[in-house]
């Protein structure tokens, strides 16, 4: 990894990374995707995987080397902070782009690379661990039925799907046995999604404004 993905690695305390930036992490994220030409590293005459790899995808991605794992936290910070028109459309990117039937970018390090895909193609998304929050990000499936423990159901519906429809609309949580609600926001209690639901995205072809 570089510089570029550690500056954005504090998972555990966004709102003060946020801070951090004076109020500019979203344009911080967005100017390294928009590094798409010159070097995507040092060239120090040994070359590793890695590096060859990065400089693949630069003109996609600028500076966002998805084929090294120490990255995909980003997109998801990027969520978290608010910067929601960036992150989907760079979410959905991603998995369309960098996940093929021809395979995907970098290697698979015991499952994390295609659990990064499973995860993000629901929509959902754990940032931080031992808390109580699932992050909701921009959904790829169209929908998707998860049987959980103790024989608990979680689907995962859309509307509206399309290739070109990235960005969520709005989200609807229907909880077994309970009535329906609108999320306003890109968290939602992990534990209330393990009793069960279904889980409703509606998506279009531009960001919703605020």
């Amino acid at each position: 990894s570089s510089a570029w993905h550690n500056r954005f690695y504090i998972t555990h305390d966004v709102s003060g990374l946020q801070e951090l930036y004076r109020g500019r992490l979203c344009q911080r994220i967005e100017a390294m995707f928009s590094r798409t030409s010159g070097p995507a590293f040092k060239n120090t005459g040994f070359p590793i995987h890695e590096m060859t790899e990065a400089a693949a995808i630069q003109a996609d991605f600028g500076l966002y080397a998805h084929n090294n794992q120490p990255v995909h936290h980003i997109l998801w910070v990027a969520k978290k902070a608010g910067c929601n028109e960036l992150a989907d459309r760079y979410l959905r990117k991603t998995m369309s782009k960098l996940y093929t039937l021809r395979g995907w970018v970098g290697d698979e390090d015991n499952g994390e690379m295609a659990s990064w895909y499973v995860l993000s193609a629901l929509g959902l998304h754990s940032l931080e661990g031992a808390v109580d929050e699932i992050l909701l990000g921009s959904p790829a499936v169209t929908s998707a039925t998860l049987h959980l423990q103790h024989g608990k159901v979680l689907k995962v519906a859309t509307e509206n799907q399309a290739e070109g429809n990235v960005y969520v609309r709005g989200v609807k949580w229907s909880p077994t046995g309970g009535p329906s609600r609108i999320i306003t926001s890109n968290t939602f209690r992990y534990t209330e999604l393990m009793g069960g639901g279904t889980l409703t995205f509606k998506m279009g072809s531009s960001p919703k404004r605020v």
